[in-house]
C-alpha cells in the first residue's frame, strides 16, 4: 500500500474510533438525565476513563497530531467528563433525598 494511502487509512480508522466512542456517551449521558439515579455506576470507572483522555490528549499534542485528533479527543474527553460529573451528582443528590436533607 502507498506510504500516503497508509497514512490516510490509519488516520481514518482513529477518527472513526473517537468518533463511534462519542456517539456511545450519548445514551449514558441521556439516561442519567432522566432518571437522576446513578447507584449503579462506579465513579472509579468514569474517573480512570477521564484521566486516561487528559493522558491521551497529552500523548497527541506531544506527538504533534492533526487538528481533528485533538479535537475529537476533546470532545470525547467533554464527554467523559460531563458523565463523570452527572455520576457524582446524583449519587450525592439521591442521598440527600434519602437522608431528607433535600434542598
Amino acid at each position: 500500500m502507498h506510504e500516503n494511502m497508509r497514512g490516510m487509512a490509519y488516520y481514518m480508522l482513529v477518527a472513526s474510533q473517537m468518533i463511534f466512542c462519542i456517539i456511545s456517551y450519548i445514551p449514558q449521558i441521556i439516561k442519567l438525565v432522566r432518571t437522576k439515579k446513578s447507584e449503579d455506576i462506579s465513579v472509579a470507572t468514569w474517573l480512570m476513563l477521564t484521566l486516561s483522555f487528559i493522558d491521551y490528549g497529552l500523548i497527541l499534542l506531544m506527538e504533534g497530531a492533526g487538528p481533528v485528533l485533538l479535537i475529537l479527543n476533546g470532545f470525547e474527553l467533554s464527554l467523559c467528563a460531563v458523565t463523570l460529573f452527572l455520576t457524582i451528582h446524583y449519587k450525592r443528590y439521591n442521598r440527600r433525598r434519602e437522608s431528607g436533607t433535600e434542598t
